[in-house]
């Protein structure tokens, strides 16, 4: 009977330090998964500093293009200035479904 018991206790035991180690295994493995997310607000705003660099490349190629003709191909200017048109369309159209959104959620109360 005590063999038994003290079987159990081990067993018990090494069930409880296998519990364990595998806690602390999902506990580092969520430290880790934190450190690779980014926020919504950080994704915001790199998102719309995106956006604003496209605007200001396109302004100064543009600009070149009028000081300095020759040093600037009037096709990458275009592309800039499409690639600028268009992140800031995407932009808008994301701020409007947000917009939209909220007053979904606002109006369902």
């Amino acid at each position: 009977m005590i063999q038994k018991m003290a079987f159990d206790v081990s067993v018990r035991t090494t069930h409880n330090q296998h519990y364990l180690q595998d806690m602390k295994n999902q506990a580092a493995t969520l430290q880790d998964n934190q450190k690779d997310k980014v926020s919504f607000m950080d994704f915001l705003e790199k998102s719309l500093g995106n956006v604003n660099q496209d605007q200001l490349q396109a302004g100064k190629l543009a600009e070149r293009m009028v000081t300095n003709p020759e040093e600037v191909e009037v096709h990458d200017v275009m592309i800039a200035l499409e690639k600028a048109k268009m992140s800031l369309n995407m932009a808008r159209i994301i701020r409007d479904m947000a917009i939209k959104s909220y007053r979904e959620i606002t109006n369902l109360r």
